[in-house]
């Protein structure tokens, strides 16, 4: 036999039982926590849908400190989608828009301090089509078909045009 007297094992056994409620009531509150913070599915609010697509407003993609460097998401209008892509540094380096009538590719390029962009912009619509060069010294190289037809403009840094095709005139 045992040399505990009988009333400290009676009580002994009745903190036994109180201990297991208590440790299965934690592990399901710390359950019902990492549930709810895994985004436990409630009714409407599926973000994998039944057909196992995830739908976002904006998806982002961010380096270690937090730099968005791909996001994907609706344009600044909303009338259509978008793509941008982003350096270190969190500047615009292309971008690529679709709307409606319209669509946008856009390339930037700068030095390591983000200076001295190039840029090479394309737009699509119906009526039009255009490439748009930009130096880094602020120089357009514009071409662009539209309705009245081929043009092609060459403007300097302080925006004079020194090229035109059809020249200016014979519009």
């Amino acid at each position: 036999m045992s040399d505990i007297d009988p009333a400290v094992q009676i009580r002994l056994h009745r903190l036994e039982r109180s201990n297991r409620l208590l440790t299965a009531l934690s592990i399901l509150s710390i359950a019902t926590v990492l549930l709810a913070l895994a985004g436990w599915r409630t009714p409407g609010h599926d973000p994998l849908g039944q057909d196992g697509v995830m739908r976002v407003r904006r998806l982002e993609v961010v380096d270690s400190r937090g730099v968005p460097l791909v996001a994907i998401g609706t344009d600044r209008t909303e009338e259509g989608g978008s793509i941008v892509l982003r350096d270190k540094l969190g500047e615009k380096r292309s971008w690529w828009q679709a709307g409606p009538r319209k669509a946008e590719i856009t390339l930037s390029s700068a030095d390591e301090h983000g200076e001295n962009d190039t840029t090479l912009g394309f737009t699509v619509a119906p009526d039009l089509a255009k490439v748009l060069l930009i130096g880094k010294g602020g120089a357009i190289l514009s071409e662009e078909m539209g309705p009245s037809g081929p043009r092609l403009e060459l403007l300097n840094d302080s925006g004079k045009s020194v090229f035109s095709a059809p020249w200016k005139g014979n519009r």
